[in-house]
């Protein structure tokens, strides 16, 4: 269907529910590949977000989990109706900004950038420990189709331990640093101690598209976006990717992480993840963002020998930083900082 049209056909499908519409435009950024969303405000003074689902199916699946989580108390806007045959899923609009956009915000910010990237972090670990509750008390209600599905997750993970020492190898070669004999099976042998270690982790229901951008904040406090993809995963692994922010759009802002280690403990105490796990999957995050990093994935930069090298140390000192002690981590962490040694004092 032509924009134009869906545009008349979504006015008329607002107005003979809700009222006059007083404006209706897109969001910027706003949705995934398979979505677009928009804000409608009424001449009432009511305001709704609107997402458009390319895929029934998708979005069928995220108002009914929408409505569960808002249920049970998680930080989730409030879903309203579900129109199979427009796609339309309609919810209570919360005019914040992305955790994204904060964390950048945040990020260039003087002098109170370290409070309030804090400020922000206790927020998003907060709103994490209200949605993991609730995913399982969403996962205690559905027939649940795990078939396969921890053996996909953790072949995904094996998959990138496994490319990890050749991304180092990479960037060895890009600072032109001689890497010392038997690094490479060295490394590698660290990374499958790290592999079997996240394999044997408990996965658990919840969103699969965990990113700072799909996190709505107004510095107190988040609501989580975009549930049309939802299976099993590790709770680290999503806290991890929640709390990364790497900045793809701002090619001046560097790769960065809300967690620091007195953060990540108050999460553990809280009983939703374990130290170690969080750990490691802390360490695959960053080597992906270095992969990324190299393949030219995160945006184009200016100068970019010097911006790409400096966003590359940034990387690693994120991987090398122990959020716990004496995990199976630490050999990678090791081998990487004896090679890496004189990059990470410039």
């Amino acid at each position: 269907m032509p924009a134009s049209d869906f545009a008349r056909a979504l006015q008329q499908y607002l107005e003979s529910s809700l009222g006059p519409l007083q404006s209706l435009r897109p969001v910027p950024g706003g949705g995934a590949q398979d979505a677009a969303v928009w804000h409608a405000i009424f001449a009432s003074g009511k305001q709704i977000a609107v997402k458009k689902h390319v895929h029934a199916g998708a979005g069928e699946v995220e108002f009914g989990v929408l409505k569960m989580l808002h249920t049970l108390g998680a930080p989730v806007a409030r879903p309203l109706q579900w129109d199979p045959h427009l796609g339309v899923l309609t919810s209570e609009w919360v005019g914040q900004r992305t955790l994204a956009a904060a964390i950048s915000a945040a990020n260039v910010s003087q002098p109170r950038k370290e409070h309030a990237l804090h400020t922000l972090a206790q927020s998003l670990l907060r709103g994490c420990a209200a949605l993991e509750t609730a995913c399982v008390g969403i996962a205690e209600r559905l027939p649940l189709r795990t078939t396969g599905e921890p053996q996909r997750r953790q072949a995904e993970v094996r998959e990138r331990c496994r490319s990890a020492p050749e991304t180092y190898l990479r960037f060895a070669d890009h600072c032109n640093l001689a890497v010392p004999k038997g690094w490479t099976s060295a490394l590698q042998a660290a990374w499958n101690v790290v592999t079997d270690s996240l394999c044997d982790g408990c996965l658990t229901f919840g969103g699969r598209d965990c990113t700072p951008r799909n996190v709505l904040t107004d510095g107190a406090q988040v609501w989580f976006l975009d549930f049309a993809v939802i299976g099993l995963d590790w709770p680290e692994a999503r806290l991890a990717q929640y709390a990364a922010y790497l900045g793809a759009n701002t090619p001046g802002i560097l790769p960065l992480s809300l967690l620091t280690y007195g953060e990540e403990r108050w999460y553990v105490e809280s009983g939703c993840i374990d130290s170690a796990q969080l750990d490691m999957h802390h360490l695959v995050l960053w080597s992906e963002a270095a992969r990324l990093l190299l393949d030219g994935k995160l945006g184009t930069l200016p100068s970019q020998d010097r911006l790409l090298g400096q966003r590359l140390r940034q990387a690693l000192r994120l991987a090398l930083f122990p959020l716990a002690c004496k995990t199976p981590a630490e050999p990678v962490r090791s081998l990487l900082a004896t090679v890496f040694a004189n990059e990470l004092t410039e």
